[in-house]
């Protein structure tokens, strides 16, 4: 199988899982609107207002079923080379269902002229849930049919900790496709464990790919064997390979790694984070739609807050204070004051301490309830913010904490959030910083859509039960 035929059929597994997400996220939501308005849920949930449009319904669900796979790419749904369990398939696909739904409420709101039952957006999240499952798991089926006795013969060369890692994956969960060959030893006598199927060594790699009919070599050799790969290559060009490594760097980079060329010359990127390009553009919408919503929900309770503020004691409602964000740029963060005025004007920058004498009789309570940070939603609006992220700090302990940890300024190629993995995590306010530190830094480093969902979830249950506020 030439290398143009597979990518051929990569595109044409990636080509089936588009029409069938698309046509479940049809099929889920017409079948709800027939069981909202007609048998049995109009029965159960009487209809008040007449029945509207089913041409409304719809073309609503054209819209998303376009709108939702490009989301779901963020996901990793997309991916051919993704290896995923059926539990973690599932897990995947209800975050990637339950986010798009998230995201299609959002943008319902801004559409005054339109209202949807509640009722059919609730029977549609459970049933797209089902049928993107069930779509996903009939293309996986009719792709092993079509492509039974075809499969990508993929040989790992090399038996590093990286190599083993990716032959227990093939073997317990391989992309559609692919099939595990074996191992090709980079020496006769390396030691790996009993159940890994051996090829044989690098000294026979030409007779072993042509012996077992592979047409994948994933390299995963030490560094003391990467000069050896030009004539490995050489010795396996009479068949058509693919030829991808692993390199052994894999195991210092702290960060994540991108490929890039320059004039054909390809050059690897050892701290690379995935929140750059079009990612940036979808978390800069989602800031936005879900900032904006809020602060218009909770005019109200800003109105409340501000009035007791004033009641309970003298100055200014908001508090506003220098923090370093993205980039090292400076801004003022909104919050609603819960000090006395002036709280620091004798012990200068100082974390807030559990039983803090500077706190107001409703300060207590507005930090306890994290009512406090509201306001900063407006800094999200604004683009100085972003509703996760790691915690915002002032430049005095931005410069303390980067002369005590070198890396810790490396939170700063993102934005700072109202929440983070570091908080949700009982890392808040005076708490070791190596562990902030670390928490920030994998947040940035494995950040996607999914996740800053995740973590405002966690928020809520932290906020409910006020765990390390004060």
């Amino acid at each position: 199988m030439g290398k143009i035929e597979r990518r051929k059929r990569e595109t044409k597994l990636q080509s089936f899982w588009l029409l069938s997400d698309f046509a479940s996220i049809l099929i889920s939501f017409c079948l709800a609107y027939s069981l909202r308005f007609g048998w049995p849920l109009s029965k159960i949930f009487p209809v008040a207002k007449g029945v509207p449009s089913f041409t409304l319904y719809f073309l609503t669900a054209v819209f998303l079923g376009v709108l939702w796979p490009v989301i779901f790419r963020t996901f990793g749904l997309y991916s051919v080379r993704r290896s995923l369990a059926i539990g973690q398939e599932i897990s995947s696909i209800l975050l990637a269902v339950t986010s798009c739904m998230i995201l299609s409420l959002a943008l319902s709101f801004f559409v005054r002229d339109l209202s949807y039952s509640r009722l059919v957006i609730g029977v549609a999240w459970a049933l797209s849930m089902l049928f993107v499952t069930l779509g996903r798991r009939v293309v996986g089926k009719f792709v092993g049919i079509l492509w039974r006795g075809a499969s990508f013969g993929v040989a790992v060369v090399g038996a590093t900790e990286v190599g083993l890692r990716l032959v227990s994956r093939l073997r317990e969960s391989p992309p559609p496709g692919f099939k595990l060959a074996g191992v090709i030893l980079e020496d006769e006598g390396t030691q790996v464990p009993e159940d890994v199927p051996i090829l044989g060594s690098l000294k026979d790699i030409g007779e072993i790919v042509s012996k077992n009919d592979i047409q994948t070599l994933w390299f995963s050799l030490p560094l003391s064997k990467h000069s050896e790969i030009p004539v490995l290559m050489e010795n396996t060009s009479h068949r058509d390979l693919d030829f991808e490594f692993v390199p052994d760097l894999v195991e210092l980079m702290s960060r994540r790694s991108r490929v890039t060329e320059i004039d054909g010359i390809p050059l690897l990127s050892l701290k690379e984070f995935p929140l750059v390009g079009w990612n940036v553009v979808l978390k800069r919408t989602f800031d936005v739609v879900f900032s904006l919503v809020p602060l218009i929900l909770l005019i109200p309770l800003f109105a409340v807050v501000a009035l007791l503020i004033k009641l309970d004691s003298k100055g200014p409602v908001f508090y506003e204070q220098q923090r370093m964000g993205r980039d090292g740029r400076l801004f003022q963060i909104h919050k609603f004051r819960s000090m006395i005025v002036g709280a620091e004007d004798k012990t200068g920058p100082v974390w807030v301490a559990r039983d803090d004498v500077r706190r107001t009789r409703l300060g207590k309570l507005l930090r306890r309830s994290s009512v406090d940070e509201l306001p900063q939603l407006l800094n999200v609006l604004k683009g100085e913010m972003s509703l996760v992220g790691p915690r915002p700090e002032r430049p005095h302990f931005v410069a303390e904490f980067t002369a005590k940890r070198p890396d810790y300024f490396q939170r700063h190629r993102v934005k700072s959030g109202i929440t983070g993995w570091a908080q949700v995590n009982g890392l808040r306010g005076d708490t070791p910083l190596e562990e902030r530190t670390d928490y920030d830094l994998y947040y940035i480093e494995n950040w996607s859509l999914g996740f800053d969902l995740k973590i405002l979830a966690m928020t809520a249950k932290v906020v409910l039960s006020q765990r390390g506020a004060y």
